[in-house]
């Protein structure tokens, strides 16, 4: 990755970082992302936010994950979304669905990172979606296949 990619990469991710701290905040975020151990995760490796409430978003979470080099099982030199969608709003937008409750998924492991709430599980074979343990249950969080924003 040149440097220009790199500053792009940064500058598209500041924006978004600042766009979902200034719009909304979420309790089921928990608190920062830590690795394993127990240092905090940057955010270029990792990070959450609550939709949008002025798009009417609210009761979606997003997930970035960085660069392969930063997360284990991510083999992609940009970020990749997640979102856990409780009510169905980007259906469209993402591979497969959001499934609230699913059985420990084969292939999937802990990839270390908590944020007090909930750890990421991600198989690296299938990175249609990942997996959170949350109170001791899997959620599957399905992954954007579009750049997502909110005017």
């Amino acid at each position: 990755m040149n440097n220009r990619t790199s500053l792009q990469s940064f500058i598209a991710l500041s924006f978004l970082l600042l766009t979902l701290g200034a719009c909304s905040t979420s309790s089921q975020l928990g608190r920062a992302w830590e690795s394993a151990d127990g240092t905090a995760a940057p955010a270029s490796a990792i990070y959450t936010g609550a939709g949008e409430r002025h798009c009417d978003q609210q009761s979606a979470t997003f997930l970035g994950l960085g660069r392969a080099s930063e997360v284990e099982g991510i083999d992609s030199d940009h970020y990749v979304e997640y979102v856990r969608d409780p009510e169905g709003l980007f259906t469209a937008e993402v591979v497969g669905s959001y499934l609230p409750a699913v059985d420990q998924p084969v292939g999937a492991t802990d990839t270390g990172f908590t944020n007090g709430k909930a750890t990421l599980w991600i198989d690296p074979a299938d990175t249609s979606a990942v997996f959170m343990n949350v109170d001791d249950h899997f959620e599957r969080w399905p992954r954007f296949n579009v750049a997502m924003g909110c005017d």
